[in-house]
């Protein structure tokens, strides 16, 4: 049986890429060419701080237009909504989002079908529930505004 990969996942800041190196310019492109020649998606973690913004890659999305790009976390908003409305390659996913992030980003979205769902569950019930006290779940409320108008 052959086995390939479906996909990639970069995490900007955590593997500190700095795509102003030569070196890192190049894996960058490598990837996204292997995504667009196959037809393969990208996940990008996404956070507002300057080094995790959705619009940090941009350029290579105009670029590899068949590299499926899921901006993940969907965070911040505005620019995850940017990147939807102005890319048809770009998607979205609702990891970690809050039900008012969730609901800017339906309204800012043209095409809410590029919106994936996405829980970070069990990760993030261990930080909620261990770390923090709080009662945590798929909250039936929070499923039914992300699926509904899907």
């Amino acid at each position: 049986m052959q086995r390939t990969l479906s996909g990639i996942k970069l995490h900007p800041a955590g593997q500190t890429w700095d795509e102003s190196k030569p070196k890192h310019e190049k894996s960058l492109r490598e990837i996204f060419e292997w995504a667009d020649e196959n037809a393969k998606s990208i996940l990008i973690h996404c956070e507002p701080q300057k080094c995790d913004i959705p619009t940090r890659f941009e350029k290579f999305f105009s670029e590899y237009k068949s590299a499926h790009v899921i901006l993940a976390h969907s965070n911040p908003v505005k620019e995850t909504a940017e990147m939807l409305n102005k890319y048809k390659n770009v998607f979205s996913d609702t990891a970690c989002i809050s039900k008012e992030d969730l609901k800017l980003l339906r309204e800012k979205a043209t095409d809410n079908s590029k919106i994936l769902f996405g829980s970070d569950f069990p990760v993030s019930h261990y930080f909620e529930t261990h770390l923090f006290g709080k009662t945590h779940s798929l909250e039936k409320e929070y499923m039914q505004n992300c699926l509904n108008g899907l």
